[in-house]
């Protein structure tokens, strides 16, 4: 999560859209017609600081582990051991696999990795034998995904905002029913609410009919999601990952329609995700609150002697407001279909 600001918007391998922002939101003429066009402007901006190395939760983070993926983690009985052992890592790609398998997707179909961050399930989608696009609206982060990943006839990276993507970008086609499939894992909380409707609308425009978006967000548990300012009152979460708030659960699936889609599935991966991760961060916030924590977290991660005592302070703030915020929100799996 970042301070105002969308977040990563794309992963690709082929075309990439830049897409503007505005708040408002224009007539809708039917299913799977774009709120935005090129030339709009799309609130809240892309969340530069909360990816780069000046964000002190980052670089906490990158030490046990983030790297191909700046996401949560699925956490389970199985995987327990690789949360004490300070492999992130391991546990987001388990989140990834899941979040991939619910795409059905087969060999040969081209699928869209929308907000692909640093290209980990682009690359993975690529493997599998699908042609990949990774679109993010963060230059930075397409080029981590390229200089891991590489670009080939089957994996392409390049910047543009999925809200708003243009009709081709540095070669890659992003016209209507240009692809099978459409993925988006844990970023539509930076889009904000007409971003997120814009979103749906377009990823109904570039499926093929018979085409399938799998959505996963985090999502607020109530209908009312400004109550954020109740659980997060100095914005510590919102300012450290730039957004403002969270899609209400309840209200996604009526976006989904309104932009054309059948709902095919909404689960509920709270008791895997935000719940423990709400508790490793109350836990966090205790360690680095203390000079024997640190310490003992410098000793296990040398990477982390550069942090400053305010950083430290900071970051045992920030941990706290995580788990505040973690008893407020699900973490939501989406299933769209779009008819055939």
């Amino acid at each position: 999560m970042s301070p105002r600001c969308p977040r990563e918007s794309c992963k690709g391998t082929g075309p990439t859209s830049s897409a503007p922002s505005c708040g408002r939101q224009p007539e809708r003429t039917g299913p799977g017609t774009p709120h935005h066009r090129e030339g709009a402007t799309l609130s809240p901006a892309p969340p530069h600081d909360a990816y780069s190395r000046g964000n002190p939760t980052l670089r906490f983070l990158e030490e046990f582990g983030w790297g191909d993926l700046v996401s949560l983690g699925r956490l389970t009985p199985l995987t327990l051991p690789w949360l004490v052992g300070g492999r992130l890592d391991a546990l987001q790609r388990r989140l990834a696999r899941d979040s991939l398998a619910l795409l059905r997707h087969r060999r040969g179909q081209r699928v869209l990795d929308a907000c692909c961050g640093r290209g980990y399930a682009a690359a993975a989608l690529a493997g599998s034998g699908c042609t990949a696009v990774g679109l993010d609206v963060l230059p930075a982060q397409i080029s981590q995904a390229r200089q891991r990943f590489g670009q080939g006839a089957r994996l392409g990276f390049a910047v543009a905002d999925v809200r708003a993507p243009p009709a081709r970008v540095e070669g890659i086609d992003l016209g209507d029913a240009s692809f099978d499939r459409i993925h988006c894992l844990e970023a539509a909380f930076h889009f904000g609410p007409p971003g997120r409707s814009a979103f749906l609308m377009e990823g109904f425009r570039l499926l093929r009919p018979g085409g399938r978006l799998v959505l996963v967000d985090i999502t607020w548990r109530g209908e009312d999601p400004h109550r954020i300012d109740r659980v997060d009152p100095a914005r510590l979460v919102r300012d450290t990952w730039q957004f403002d708030e969270f899609e209400p659960r309840t209200r996604y699936p009526r976006l989904a329609r309104r932009a054309g889609f059948t709902v095919h599935k909404v689960l509920d991966w709270s008791n895997t995700v935000t719940r423990p991760w709400g508790q490793a961060a109350a836990l966090l916030g205790r360690i680095a609150a203390t000079p024997l924590g640190r310490a003992a977290l410098r000793a296990r991660r040398p990477g982390l002697g550069d942090l400053t005592l305010e950083e430290w302070r900071h970051l045992a703030d920030v941990a706290r407001a995580h788990h505040a915020v973690a008893s407020s929100v699900s973490y939501t799996a989406l299933v769209l279909d779009k008819p055939v």
